[in-house]
């Protein structure tokens, strides 16, 4: 419950207007938008950004166009932390060259708390669930006594 208040109501959302190679800062972390780059599948087509937080790892949130389709799914990248869960999506790629690309960010404390907490609740519901033999009290004999 307390890393449920934490996640909610800390949350940190933003959309990035971006240009390749420009960086912003949200919630103190440092997105840097490398470049775009467009895949090919055999049943989609997408549009793949490269996104590095804090000079780290690079995340790589698309946008796919299915075939026999006209709306666009997204799929977000997530760098998890055992502070905090940053997402990341792509809200729109550019129109034509030069446009800008729009970035979804956000920032959400305390999501590995919440899992964790889910694991001791389950594993608690497994422990009371055990049948445990209890001890049995045994009674002493009582002589019979005719009257």
């Amino acid at each position: 419950a307390v890393a449920i208040a934490i996640s909610s109501s800390t949350q940190t959302r933003a959309e990035l207007t971006m240009n390749e190679g420009d960086t912003k800062t949200v919630a103190g972390h440092m997105i840097t938008f490398q470049t775009l780059r467009a895949m090919q599948y055999s049943n989609r087509n997408a549009t793949v950004a490269d996104i590095q937080i804090d000079g780290g790892q690079v995340y790589s949130p698309s946008l796919s166009l299915f075939v026999n389709s006209n709306d666009a799914v997204g799929a977000p990248s997530v760098r998890t932390g055992i502070r905090e869960d940053v997402y990341l999506t792509l809200v729109r790629a550019p129109g034509k060259i030069g446009d800008p690309t729009v970035i979804g960010v956000i920032v959400n404390p305390a999501v590995l708390w919440l899992w964790a907490g889910g694991i001791v609740i389950a594993f608690g519901t497994v422990l009371a669930l055990v049948r445990r033999p209890r001890a049995r009290i045994q009674e002493p004999e009582r002589e019979l006594v005719e009257v």
